[in-house]
């Protein structure tokens, strides 16, 4: 174990043994030094056995990052029992709702769809602006909060706005729900594939600019990635950008090594070798990657991203600009015919660190957050392998010469080390995890700025005279070529400084070993959860378990990977007794796809893509609202919108399910549903229950891969 780690988990024997908690090792240790306090034989159970004076203490050692007050409270840890014994309570009855949704990739139509099915927000009737900069926005509406307008000021005002409807477990204004702390998290994601990223963008930034408080934004696998454009681009104003400009050769990207792909950097190396060697070219020329601007980010968006139409699709997105200023100023004879060289100025525009869209979006995003008793975050905890043989081989330690307590002590000291890749210290809470994974984010956010400014400066620093060695944005060694994180001093080379956070938005190392990242890691596999997996053991499940427990969450919401026409609920926990706490994987871009069961019975069908550019359809969409009390506890959680066949729903909350179904695999003989692989009684497929509709009646659901599949259910009398 090293250092860092024997001090870590040092810090947790510390704690145990002498009765004195810092603030630090409480949050980390909830559920560990209560057992220890109270002698129950159930380390894990968070919620039992605790004193309220005791809970109390624990909380106001606690932070939150909510604007309700962090009131001391029981109710910020295992809420959902505690808060529904609360409910009553005169002091406790104004709550708030967050609003959430993750990965619109771009869709306009889905991002309108979302806004008018919203019960937090809607359109409002503006005057575009065609001045250029950040504040350009070439649209007729915008985005605002339910109950609230914006005067020349941004304050908020009251106005006579469409009230918002809610059942039981959403209350409106009149019962508690304070409108004007209602609160949007965007899940990350937020372009490449529906075609009006620039759209989106802007949509979401001018919202935040107004309420800047009650927006938050998550960074996502697709918007991290965009912080490589410049660097394989090039800088260019769009005075000089022509048809002729030739860009810095390309030295090809590191996890294409040993593919054989255009662009495979040991083969690249080969070919300079050979040139150098003898000056004639040969058969590895075609692995060569395009010195030309726009046949260089057709590539790079095409083979390196996901991202195979977005060259086009911002072309036509440029086009519909163009027409609708011409309409605007009553022009109708103007030229919107759009050229490569603009479609790759408006990358080069857009992903400027300091003056574009994408680098305003990535300033303000965070990898994860905390509001509360709820965790956001794109992905899922980096539970791999190698971090389950570590938490096996500290639990087989407590069998002989450790007690289980410090087992599991010794474990989440190596998890938080294991989970910062890009650290030079450990973590030693939650707490600090998550700030120091926001830090590390602002960091490369300042490190990716300050090269850009200083290649615009032709290569020095604006206060300083004196010339840094390496342009990197003048040299072949990108980052994408070498790839891995950067652990060097504040000197380190500006070419790949700010590399790091491009390789936390990734899945795999440059070893081709499991990246530990909350990014890129899912909760789902194969189309299904993961914590029910017949693949999984019982660590993993203990593993997220203890987690829910010493960090005090409800709820975990993320996005990443797609789930349906529906957000996918996991239930977390064994016990009926024990409170309700849920993961909720909410990302639903292939809605479009999702297959239907038992359709000559239920008459229920996917009404198919239709004109969408996504996968998500014409009309499917989702709003997932937690509402939460001023102490940070979550008593509600519901998600209403439209399914893939076109009906409206809405979900029952999921702390209220008395029954403890949902999030759960169906059991077949308490079932009836329509469609399945064979007779409802022998069906060897597994079906989860997604939902518990308003109306009594369940979505089940059951996956392989990206393909979904749904069915109608009722239990059975």
């Amino acid at each position: 174990m090293s250092q860092r780690l024997q001090n870590n988990s040092k810090i947790w024997r510390q704690s145990f043994s002498s009765g004195c908690f810092s603030s630090l090792a409480i949050t980390m240790l909830l559920p560990f030094t209560t057992s220890f306090i109270s002698n129950t034989s159930s380390p894990l159970r968070g919620g039992r056995g605790r004193s309220r004076e005791r809970r109390r203490a624990i909380h106001s050692l606690s932070s939150d990052e909510s604007r309700f007050s962090p009131i001391p409270s029981s109710r910020y840890f295992s809420t959902t029992r505690l808060n529904q014994e609360a409910k009553h309570s005169k002091h406790e009855q104004h709550t708030r709702l967050i609003s959430f949704v993750t990965d619109i990739e771009g869709d306009k139509a889905y991002f309108d769809r979302f806004v008018e099915t919203s019960r937090i927000l809607q359109f409002q009737d503006v005057e575009p602006n065609f001045a250029p900069g950040l504040d350009y926005f070439p649209y007729d509406k915008r985005v605002i909060f339910h109950h609230s307008q914006e005067d020349d000021n941004h304050a908020d005002i009251t106005t006579t706005t469409t009230t918002m409807q809610h059942d039981e477990s959403i209350k409106n204004d009149s019962q508690g729900v304070d409108s004007k702390q209602s609160i949007l998290v965007f899940g990350g994601d937020v372009g490449d594939k529906g075609g009006n990223d620039l759209y989106v963008i802007r949509q979401l930034l001018s919202l935040k600019k107004r309420y800047e408080k009650r927006v938050h934004f998550i960074m996502g696998n697709r918007d991290i990635n965009k912080m490589r454009i410049l660097q394989e681009l090039g800088i260019t104003s769009s005075s000089s950008a022509s048809a002729q400009e030739k860009l810095t050769p390309h030295g090809g990207i590191n996890w294409f090594r040993g593919t054989g792909l255009q662009g495979d950097a040991d083969l690249i190396r080969q070919y300079n070798t050979r040139l150098s060697d003898n000056g004639e070219k040969d058969i590895l020329e075609n692995i060569l990657v395009s010195d030309i601007p726009s046949e260089r980010l057709k590539w790079i968006l095409r083979k390196t991203m996901g991202s195979p139409d977005a060259f086009e699709y911002r072309r036509h997105e440029l086009k519909e600009e163009k027409e609708f200023i011409a309409r605007y100023e009553g022009r109708s004879d103007h030229n919107t015919n759009v050229s490569d060289e603009e479609v790759v100025e408006s990358y080069r525009t857009a992903c400027h660190p300091e003056h574009g869209i994408m680098g305003a979006y990535l300033s303000e995003a965070k990898l994860c957050l905390k509001i509360g008793g709820a965790m956001f975050m794109h992905g899922a905890l980096p539970i791999t392998p190698e971090a389950i043989l570590q938490y096996e081989h500290c639990i087989s330690a407590s069998e002989t010469d450790i007690t289980r307590t410090e087992a599991k002590a010794r474990f989440w000291a190596w998890f938080l080390d294991y989970a910062t890749p890009f650290a030079k210290d450990a973590p030693v809470s939650t707490s600090e995890w998550t700030d120091r994974l926001n830090a590390f984010a602002k960091e490369q956010g300042d490190a990716w700025k300050r090269n850009v400014t200083i290649t615009e400066a032709g290569g020095r620093r604006p206060d300083e005279s004196v010339e840094e060695v390496g342009g990197i944005f003048e040299r072949e060694d990108f980052w994408c070529t070498t790839g891995g994180y950067q652990k060097g001093d504040e000197q380190s080379d500006l070419a790949v400084e700010f590399g790091s956070l491009c390789q936390y938005g990734m899945g795999w190392l440059p070893d081709r070993s499991k990246n530990p990242t909350i990014v890129y890691d899912s909760w789902m596999q194969d189309g299904m959860p993961r914590y029910y997996s017949d693949n999984e053991n019982a660590s993993y499940k203990s593993i997220i378990d203890d987690f829910f427990d010493f960090a005090g969450l409800d709820v975990i919401v993320t996005g990443h990977q797609p789930v349906g026409d529906i957000p996918f609920p996991i239930r977390i926990g064994k016990g009926l007794r024990e409170a309700k706490k849920f993961i909720i994987c909410a990302d639903t871009s292939y809605s479009g796809n999702t297959k239907w069961m038992g359709m000559d019975k239920s008459n229920r069908k996917n009404i198919s893509n239709g004109v969408s550019l996504s996968g998500r359809g014409d009309v499917c969409v989702s709003e997932i609202l937690l509402e939460q009390y001023e102490t940070g506890g979550i008593t509600s959680v519901i998600s209403h919108g439209t399914l893939s066949d076109g009906e409206g729903y809405e979900s029952a909350n999921l702390l209220s399910d008395g029954e403890d179904i949902i999030g759960r695999e169906a059991d077949r003989d308490k079932f009836a549903f329509e469609g399945s692989v064979q007779d409802d009684s022998c069906d060897e497929v597994k079906w989860f229950v997604k939902t518990k509709f308003l109306d009594g009646g369940y979505l089940l659901s059951t996956g392989k891969g990206y393909e979904v599949f749904n069915s109608i259910g009722n239990q059975k009398t």
